[in-house]
């Protein structure tokens, strides 16, 4: 199971760099998977929550092409949002993690205000610290919360800062509240219904 989740960030790439908001939510599917006995919860999810349709009209082999071209853009104007807004969605689903970081703070410094921007930059954070949130990472989904209380993906991810922190009460109302922003069709919906199943065991162990 394992090995067929992780191949379909490469095989999304094969629509071309203009088709990469389609893994906006790979980063977060990923760390949900990383939670404890969540193994057999998909790593990730096959599309995210109102991802905008983008023709396949670059092949695989122009990715890195592309991606050169954002980022002598960015260079020439280092205030070309759309340019660090590819390339961050570029570089997560290529595992740059440390270049994704990169662009969603000038994605942040460029739109302070805009929820998903710090939502985005907390994933990335995490992805480039071996899938951990670390503070500043959770400074930035609380940001997002704080602009956006139902941004779903600042929410799943508290979740999973709260498990790990042996808060499943907590954990349960942001997976909860997660899932009440999300189509419930959605394939990211199966992995919340599950971690919250995870919330819910850990809630009724008994303390160690």
């Amino acid at each position: 199971m394992t090995s067929q989740d992780t191949s379909r960030p490469s095989r999304r790439f094969l629509v071309g760099l203009l088709a990469l908001v389609t893994a906006a939510f790979a980063g977060a599917g990923a760390l949900i998977a990383g939670m404890p006995s969540a193994q057999a919860t998909p790593a990730v999810p096959a599309q995210p929550p109102a991802a905008a349709e983008a023709p396949a009209s670059a092949p695989a082999s122009d990715g890195p092409a592309l991606v050169l071209q954002l980022e002598q853009r960015v260079k020439a104007n280092p205030d070309d949002l759309d340019s660090w807004q590819m390339l961050g969605r570029a570089y997560t689903v290529m595992g740059r993690q440390e270049d994704a970081v990169k662009a969603y703070r000038n994605i942040v410094r460029l739109k302070p205000d805009d929820a998903m921007a710090h939502a985005e930059l907390g994933r990335s954070l995490g992805n480039a610290n071996g899938r951990k949130l670390n503070a500043e990472a959770e400074k930035h989904l609380d940001k997002a919360l704080a602009l956006d209380p139902g941004n779903v993906m600042a929410h799943a991810l508290l979740g999973r800062v709260a498990l790990d922190r042996g808060q499943p009460a907590v954990a349960k109302k942001h997976f909860e509240d997660a899932l009440e922003h999300l189509d419930t069709s959605h394939p990211f919906a199966q992995q919340l219904r599950q971690a919250i199943q995870i919330a819910d065991s850990a809630a009724s162990s008994p303390s160690k």
